[in-house]
């Protein structure tokens, strides 16, 4: 995912887009592993509720998840099929 995230990074800062393949099962059932694929556009405004996002966790990962919640401190994000919020994404 490393170098396409650098090309996804590329598109989306050129006013271009990137299409993915969903893998993993964390956006069920909205969203299903290699079945479905979502278009990546840049942020017209600010991160919302409600908004899905692709972002990198701590640990190096590159997650796609809804956010639930913005506070001063960061953006709250869960993925549809979780049981628990999954990640918090500090600003």
């Amino acid at each position: 995912m490393g170098e396409l995230a650098e090309l996804i990074r590329f598109q989306l800062a050129n006013g271009g887009v990137a299409n993915l393949v969903v893998k993993g099962s964390s956006t069920a059932p909205m969203l299903h592993n290699g079945r479905d694929s979502v278009t990546l556009t840049p942020p017209a405004g600010p991160v919302k509720r409600g908004d899905v996002i692709l972002y990198q966790r701590e640990n190096g990962r590159y997650v796609l998840h809804r956010v639930i919640r913005c506070r001063e401190d960061g953006l709250l994000c869960c993925g549809g099929g979780s049981w628990r919020c999954a990640a918090r994404w500090g600003k």
